[in-house]
């Protein structure tokens, strides 16, 4: 069995779908909880909304991007790669939650919730390229 996932999502919209897809292919064949599988699936999605819609934005280009899935010892990690212009979502604040909902600033929540459902993120820019790693213990820490 393949132990890992390769997707060539290019600079499709309607490619997050199949990636959402085949993310939850490959967990299902490997028996993973179905909580890991959801917050994969929705902490991917975020990511490559984000790219799709900002990642060519001041050159007008669209990126390309690439998304690996493997499994590793304990883990999973999910690694995704950009050709966007350079951005490191760690450095995005966090959201403002005590504000006032007409004094909140649009967007910014993506990267938070993110954050939030994996248990590690990590950037760095290689070349021309973001590239985002997230990890997902498969069991409990200890």
């Amino acid at each position: 069995m393949n132990e890992h996932l390769e997707i060539n999502v290019g600079g499709d919209p309607t490619a997050i779908g199949e990636a959402k897809d085949a993310i939850e292919a490959f967990c299902a064949r490997r028996s993973l909880p179905e909580g890991i599988t959801l917050r994969l699936s929705l902490a991917v999605d975020e990511l490559l909304a984000n790219v799709l819609n900002h990642g060519g934005a001041e050159t007008g280009a669209v990126p390309d991007i690439r998304l690996r899935v493997r499994l590793e010892h304990d883990q999973l990690v999910t690694e995704l790669s950009d050709s966007g212009q350079p951005f490191n979502p760690l450095d995005a604040p966090p959201p403002e939650f005590e504000l006032d909902l007409d004094d909140k600033p649009i967007g910014g929540l993506g990267i938070h919730l993110v954050r939030q459902l994996m248990d590690d993120m990590q950037y760095r820019r290689e070349g021309a390229y973001n590239r985002v790693t997230l990890r997902q213990r498969l069991s409990p820490a200890a």
